[in-house]
């Protein structure tokens, strides 16, 4: 009976080892496809840091195929963006409170809503539903921005310059002005 637990044991630690192999690697590949970008923006007491997967266009048709118009997109490929700011901010004139966000989108073929949400989430999607994880109990700033059209980006792009976070891929751009948060106090003398 101790031979047989033991053998029972034996190969089911050795499936679990198997398909969690398994999930490193599909997890890696995935990885590969979409990689990550890391980047900073520092001006006018504003320090942010952004975090997020670039997928590639490859010929498809992302906005209204790919991504669903009217679907919650987790903004990138893997995990969800993360969006981290030192300070309070405004976007768009939108107060955003200092801490750390996850970043996601709802494309229209007009006009995006761009959401800043509190919660952190391990992957973009839920597992069960294959939807994307978003609770919106958390969400701390909500956007409608019109798209803007541009040449092909064939790369999921986040880019800051100046006062101006754009988002970019296929032929839509969205723009968010950044601003810091001045105190309303003066002297009255």
């Amino acid at each position: 009976m101790k031979r047989a637990s033991k053998i029972v044991f034996g190969i089911l630690f050795g499936l679990a080892a198997i398909l969690f192999g398994a999930f490193q690697f599909l997890m890696y590949q995935t990885k590969q496809a979409s990689p990550l970008e890391e980047l900073t923006y520092e001006n006018e007491g504003v320090h942010i840091s952004l975090d997020y997967s670039r997928p590639s266009m490859k010929g498809r048709i992302i906005f209204g195929g790919l991504v669903p118009y009217g679907e919650v997109w987790r903004a990138g490929a893997n995990e969800p963006t993360h969006f981290k700011t030192d300070t309070d901010i405004l976007l768009n004139d939108k107060l955003l409170p200092s801490g750390e966000y996850t970043l996601w989108i709802v494309p229209f073929e007009n006009e995006w809503e761009v959401i800043f949400n509190s919660k952190d989430y391990g992957w973009g999607l839920d597992w069960e539903t294959g939807e994307a994880a978003r609770n919106p109990d958390y969400d701390e700033v909500n956007l409608t921005l019109p798209v803007l059209q541009v040449d092909p980006v064939q790369k999921f792009t986040i880019a800051v310059q100046s006062n101006l976070m754009s988002l970019s891929w296929e032929e839509s751009k969205v723009e968010i002005f950044i601003n810091p948060v001045y105190s309303n106090t003066s002297n009255n003398q």
